[in-house]
């Protein structure tokens, strides 16, 4: 996997993957990423808010990749993807239902181990991994 590192507004690093489609038989490019997108109305659905006040939101995630980001892969938070508004978790809306509940979770905990305990997001990510294996009994 190749790793792009970005800025956020505030200064803070983060690191994101990207994709083979990106990388394949060209030269890769630094690229802006805006650091919060307001998207289309028709593209992002609440559909609850956590108990400690996140909201969790259906995305229109091949409109992400097509507009923002080409490696928005199910589901991020604002602690991967600098668009991500603080407080939300974006879940593709392209998901089984089932899939969705499990990347709540995923991103959920992904981004408390990454806000309280300060880990990097391959070790948190990693983590949440092997969380959602466990939920899922595999």
């Amino acid at each position: 996997m190749i790793i792009r590192t970005g800025e956020r507004s505030d200064g803070t690093k983060f690191k994101y993957p990207i994709s083979y489609d990106e990388y394949k038989g060209r030269e890769l490019e630094e690229r802006t990423i805006p650091a919060v997108v307001s998207l289309p109305s028709d593209k992002k659905t609440l559909i609850r808010t956590l108990i400690d006040g996140r909201r969790v939101y259906l995305v229109d995630g091949t409109w992400i990749r097509d507009n923002l980001d080409t490696s928005f892969t199910m589901g991020s938070h604002s602690l991967v993807d600098s668009f991500v508004p603080e407080g939300e978790l974006w879940i593709d809306w392209h998901l089984a239902p089932k899939d969705r509940d499990m990347l709540v979770y995923h991103e959920k905990f992904e981004n408390d181990m990454m806000n309280y305990l300060n880990m990097n997001y391959e070790t948190a990510h990693d983590i949440a991994n092997d969380m959602e294996k466990r939920l899922r009994n595999i």
